[in-house]
């Protein structure tokens, strides 16, 4: 491997880690203002109902970021749909386990940041609306 493909790969760990410190400063930052605020408790009462497949931690985050979310999906899922995401949208930030083999065999956990976009922020209309 060159040294320019080394220094690349350390690059690119440095900024994931630091996307993934800062995505757990921001679930920490959400659990305190809902803590501090009826209105985002019962908002985020109602999207924990919404989204109930998604962890505690991840609801915080959807809360915290995009407070009117209604269908999440990523970027090639919606692609699949025909659907676009709008010019400047910026994704919402979740994370997403990933099992890995550790070098002593065993099994790990890691928490990799994951962008996704609410139907608000794509092209198209809504098809169960016409249904």
């Amino acid at each position: 491997m060159s040294e320019v493909n080394v220094s690349q790969n350390q690059d690119w760990r440095a900024q994931k880690e630091a996307e993934r410190k800062e995505t757990m400063h921001m679930i920490n930052d959400a659990a305190f203002e809902i803590m501090l605020s009826p209105v985002r408790f019962k908002n985020y009462l109602k999207l924990q109902g919404m989204f109930d497949r998604y962890s505690v931690a991840n609801v915080l985050l959807i809360n915290k970021q995009k407070p009117g979310a209604t269908k999440l999906k990523d970027f090639k899922s919606w692609s699949e749909e025909g659907r676009k995401i709008l010019k400047g949208e910026k994704g919402i930030n979740i994370i997403q386990p990933e099992k890995y083999q550790k070098q002593d065999g065993t099994e790990g956990i890691s928490y990799n940041v994951k962008k996704v976009f609410d139907v608000s922020q794509v092209t198209g209309i809504e098809r169960e609306a016409f249904r």
